[in-house]
């Protein structure tokens, strides 16, 4: 039972390290889903620079194109890059966190099914040593029986040779005094 539980604490060693696995290649793909948006945020707002550059927007004297996307888009853009790595972090924490709990379930259960299959084991060797010393009692008290049998079987024996010749006994008395 113990070797069984073993077998089982190999799968799910194995299931555990494909789960690893797993989590580690979506944690690449989650970074570079947020690197491949910041970049794409980045390219966005270069390409509104040159919009706005390309298109002689009007604005104000004392203002320039840059100071525009500056002030009004960058904000906007640093924001949403700050979301996604918050997003990211809190994915990976996640992920993280939900590894560690399957992993100390699955320790868990083995550790109770180690326990079971240990006890169950003693509780069977135990069994069959109780069964062995039944069989040995049981030999002993029938050859105590068998025994006792045959003490009781020869003085029986004893008894009716004493009673046939206390039989003879009287027969011979009364002969001897019918003569």
């Amino acid at each position: 039972t113990v070797k069984k539980v073993e077998q089982i604490e190999a799968k799910l060693e194995s299931i555990d390290d494909a789960a690893q696995e797993e989590y580690d290649k979506i944690a690449v793909e989650l970074t570079e889903s947020i690197n491949r948006s910041n970049n794409e945020m980045d390219i966005d707002l270069e390409r509104l620079r040159r919009f706005l550059h390309a298109n002689s927007a009007k604005i104000p004297e004392d203002t320039t194109y840059d100071q525009i996307v500056d002030e009004q888009a960058l904000p906007f853009v640093e924001r949403r890059k700050l979301e996604a790595k918050e997003i990211y972090v809190n994915s990976l924490k996640y992920l993280e966190e939900s590894d560690e709990k399957m992993n100390e379930t699955c320790k868990n259960i083995i550790e109770f099914l180690k326990s079971l299959a240990t006890k169950y084991d003693k509780g069977k060797e135990e069994l069959k040593a109780t069964d062995f010393q039944f069989n040995v009692k049981l030999a002993q008290c029938a050859d105590t029986n068998y025994d006792s049998i045959d003490d009781q079987e020869e003085n029986l024996n004893k008894n009716i040779d004493q009673m046939k010749k206390a039989i003879h006994h009287v027969e011979l008395n009364q002969k001897l005094n019918e003569c």
